[in-house]
C-alpha cells in the first residue's frame, strides 16, 4: 500500500529536529531560534531548550512535544549516584531550616517579649516579622536566582539565615530582634524555594519522587528545635518569670536557643560549600548560553561515577539558541523582561493556567492557616 501524501507529511513532521513542537510548521525567528507559525490566538512562550520548546508563540490549546529531552536523557543515563545522596541530605537541610526557624521564633517569643518589649509593643510582632521575611525572601530569591545564578543563591541564602539567627539572639531592642528575625526568614524563604528546584534539575526520571521525600526533613527541623528549647527554656536559672524585671543575666534562655539554632544552620551552610561543592545548575547554564560548561559538568559527573553520558555541545546546538543568551543580566530592563516571561509561562495553556491557579490557591490557604493559628487564636 502506497502511503498517502497526508501520511508522508505526518511522518516527516515526526522526524524533524528534536526541538520541534508537533502543532504547526516550523519557522526561523530571525535570531537563530526556531518556533511555530501556527494560526489563531497566540501567547508568548519561552521555555528552556532542555524542555525542547523554543517557540516564540504557541496556540493556547495544547502543547504536544515530540522530541527527546537532552538534559533529562543525560540525567537518566547517569542515574542515581552518591552525588544525589549528598544533594538529598544538604538540600533537606533547607527544609529543616525553614521548619526550625518558624519554631525557634515561636519558642523564643515569650522570653524576648518579656525582656525587650514596652507596654505598647504588639505581642505577635515577632511572628509578623517572620512571615514578612519569608514572603519577601521567596519572591526575591525565586526570581533573583535566575539572574545571579542558582549556585550563588543556593549557598548564600542559608548563610544569611545562619548569621541573622545568631545575631537575633544578641538583640538589645525589640526592633532589632524583629529585624533580624525577618532577615533570617528572608534567607530561609529563598532557600526553601531553591532546594527542590536545584535538586530536581539533577534527578533521573525514576527518582523524581525524592523531591517529595525532602519533606521528611521538615520534621527533623521541628524535632531539633524542640530538643534545643527543652535544654534551655526549662531551666529556671536561664528564664525569668512573669512580673520580674528581665535582662540578659536572668533571662538568657531564649538567646541561647537562637545561638544554638543559628550555629546548626551555619554548620549546614558550611557543609554545602565544603562537602557538596555544587557547580552551577544545568538549566541556568542553558539560559545564559554556557553550553560548554554544562556539557563539561555532566561529563565530569559521569566519569567520576563510571556512568555513560552522551550529552554533547552539538546536540544542544541542534536545539537552537536561547533568546536571551549573552545579554547583560544585571540591567533593570532584563530583570523586568525576565519577570514578565516567567509569569506568562505559567499561563501559556489552559491546563497550565489551571495548574498554576490551583497551586497558588493551595499555598495561599496554607499561608492563611499558619498565622491564623499561631497569631490570632488565643
Amino acid at each position: 500500500m502506497t502511503p498517502s501524501p497526508k501520511m508522508k507529511k505526518q511522518e516527516t513532521r515526526q522526524t524533524k529536529a528534536d526541538w520541534e513542537v508537533s502543532f504547526g510548521p516550523s519557522t526561523h525567528l530571525g535570531d537563530g531560534t526556531r518556533g511555530t507559525a501556527a494560526a489563531g490566538p497566540t501567547t508568548y512562550l519561552r521555555l528552556l531548550r532542555s524542555n525542547c520548546v523554543l517557540s516564540e508563540s504557541a496556540p493556547k490549546k495544547k502543547l504536544k512535544l515530540t522530541c527527546p529531552l537532552p538534559l533529562q536523557k543525560a540525567n537518566d543515563q547517569i542515574g542515581w549516584t552518591p552525588f544525589h545522596w549528598k544533594l538529598f541530605v544538604l538540600n533537606g537541610f533547607g527544609y529543616a531550616v525553614d521548619s526550625l526557624l518558624a519554631l525557634v521564633q515561636s519558642v523564643t517569643n515569650t522570653g524576648a517579649f518579656r525582656e525587650l518589649a514596652s507596654p505598647s509593643t504588639y505581642r505577635n510582632a515577632g511572628t509578623i516579622s517572620l512571615y514578612v521575611g519569608l514572603l519577601i525572601g521567596a519572591v526575591f530569591w525565586g526570581f533573583g536566582a535566575d539572574i545571579i545564578g542558582r549556585k550563588v543563591a543556593f549557598n548564600v541564602t542559608l548563610l544569611i539565615t545562619a548569621l541573622a539567627t545568631i545575631v537575633s539572639g544578641a538583640s538589645p531592642t525589640m526592633a532589632s530582634w524583629g529585624f533580624f528575625v525577618a532577615l533570617s526568614a528572608f534567607g530561609a524563604g529563598g532557600n526553601l524555594v531553591l532546594d527542590p528546584t536545584v535538586f530536581l534539575e539533577f534527578l533521573p526520571s525514576n527518582k523524581q519522587w525524592t523531591v517529595t521525600a525532602l519533606a521528611l526533613w521538615w520534621g527533623f527541623g521541628q524535632a531539633l528545635t524542640g530538643f534545643i528549647a527543652w535544654g534551655f527554656l526549662t531551666q529556671d536559672r536561664w528564664n525569668c518569670a512573669a512580673g520580674q524585671t528581665c535582662n540578659w543575666s536572668n533571662n538568657p534562655g531564649w538567646r541561647y536557643v537562637s545561638f544554638t539554632a543559628g550555629a546548626f544552620v551555619l554548620l549546614a551552610s558550611v557543609a554545602r560549600v565544603t562537602v557538596m561543592r555544587l557547580k552551577e545548575t544545568p538549566k541556568y547554564l542553558l539560559s545564559v548560553g554556557r553550553d560548554a560548561d554544562l556539557v563539561r559538568n555532566y561529563q565530569q559527573l559521569a566519569q567520576r561515577y563510571g556512568r555513560e553520558c552522551s550529552l554533547t555541545e552539538e546536540k544542544l546546538a541542534a536545539c537552537g539558541k536561547m533568546k536571551n543568551a549573552g545579554q547583560d543580566r544585571h540591567t533593570l530592563k532584563f530583570v523586568l523582561n525576565e519577570l514578565v516571561d516567567h509569569v506568562r509561562g505559567l499561563f501559556v495553556t489552559r491546563k497550565m493556567a489551571l495548574s498554576t491557579t490551583m497551586v497558588w490557591m493551595s499555598w495561599t490557604l496554607i499561608g492563611l492557616a499558619y498565622p491564623l493559628f499561631y497569631v490570632f487564636l488565643p
